[in-house]
């Protein structure tokens, strides 16, 4: 340390040096009798893949570097470990570096993949022969050994079309591809790329109402100057159909910023003579706001009708959904809802006590 100080070397060159010394203490174990082969590849991809599928046995990971020539315009290319030295920041006083965890451990071992014009073609030739760290523990958590096969793939899609819950498609991966290696990452990142296909090139607002119309829901939107979209009210035709006919007793509630664009669902259900709930429609606004409600109960209007009144209409107690259920259905009965206000007593009434029962 008094050294260190002495020099008064930045904290990211000591560092470096740290792990310079160690790794100068390598693995003991030379690598280089692997790779003593006099086979002549047709592409640099072909050698590269045969060196990655030789270290994945050892337990070790390769990755490619950048393309370098020689002064006769031969080309080659270094394959070292994947925890081998990074390239060094030349400005490293002014570089702001993210506080991460890396790897990265110089491990010294390096293959060189060059070509050779005598024989057409790319050959190996192991320079560094030694690791100086252990080998892969752990083969589901490294990205070149996990991973999901085409075949894996299919059964994975066909699974989600068939709408089949993401743990027990890891099951079933596990069970029928156990070299693959596959976790529950790959199972959610797989489902979002066989959903964002279907997308086609739409937006997510897109593909919903998109989605809305071949299922012949009945669709209001509202967008601003920009189209922007701002409101969205949909509801099925057989559920349209009920309302119809079981218009009595509606009731309605906002799911508060569950989703991941922070914006309220407003939800609408009526009740049938059996005391059956059904859904009668859904919205998505912008905002809990006067006018948002005002916009949703407008377009539940004109599902009911205007020459039709519901009996009760049960709700919380929502300022701005009261207001606008006055303006919107002004002989309609309001009625708050007992649960809400049982949670709203017990809430209050808690905080007065010290134990809750």
């Amino acid at each position: 340390m008094d050294d260190i100080k002495r020099r008064k070397l930045p904290e990211h060159f000591v560092c470096f040096e740290l792990l310079e010394s160690e790794s100068e203490d390598g693995d003991g174990v030379d690598y280089r009798g692997h790779f003593l082969i006099d086979t002549v590849f047709s592409s640099f991809k072909d050698a590269v893949l045969w060196a990655q599928n030789v270290c994945r046995l050892l337990g070790y990971m390769l990755v490619k570097t950048s393309y370098k020539t020689d002064r006769s315009g031969r080309p080659y290319r270094y394959v070292s470990c994947d925890r081998g030295k990074k390239s060094i920041i030349r400005d490293m006083m002014n570089t702001i570096r993210k506080d991460t965890k890396s790897k990265e451990n110089n491990c010294p071992f390096k293959v060189k993949v060059e070509y050779v014009r005598v024989v057409s073609g790319w050959k190996l030739s192991c320079l560094n022969d030694t690791h100086n760290h252990s080998l892969v523990v752990y083969p589901e958590g490294d990205r070149q050994i996990s991973g999901l096969s085409p075949t894996s793939k299919q059964v994975m899609r066909d699974m989600t079309q068939a709408k089949v819950p993401p743990r027990h498609i890891m099951r079933t991966l596990v069970e029928k591809f156990p070299g693959d290696h596959p976790n529950i990452r790959h199972v959610y990142n797989c489902r979002s790329n066989i959903i964002m296909e279907r997308f086609k090139g739409r937006e997510v607002v897109h593909q919903v109402l998109h989605l809305a119309k071949q299922s012949k829901y009945l669709t209001w939107v509202m967008t601003d100057t920009n189209n922007v979209l701002q409101h969205a009210f949909m509801a099925h035709p057989i559920m349209t159909n009920l309302l119809c006919t079981y218009p009595y007793v509606i009731g309605m509630d906002s799911t508060y910023k569950t989703n991941r664009y922070g914006i309220p669902i407003f939800e609408i259900v009526g009740v049938t003579p059996t005391n059956q709930h059904f859904l009668v429609g859904y919205a998505f606004m912008r905002s809990e706001s006067e006018e948002s409600y005002r916009w949703v109960l407008q377009c539940l209007r004109l599902l009911i009708g205007h020459h039709r009144e519901p009996s009760v209409l049960l709700t919380d107690r929502e300022l701005g959904l009261c207001v606008a259920l006055k303006s919107v259905f002004p002989n309609t009965r309001h009625m708050l809802c007992v649960a809400h206000i049982n949670k709203d007593v017990e809430a209050k009434v808690t905080s007065m006590f010290e134990k809750k029962k």
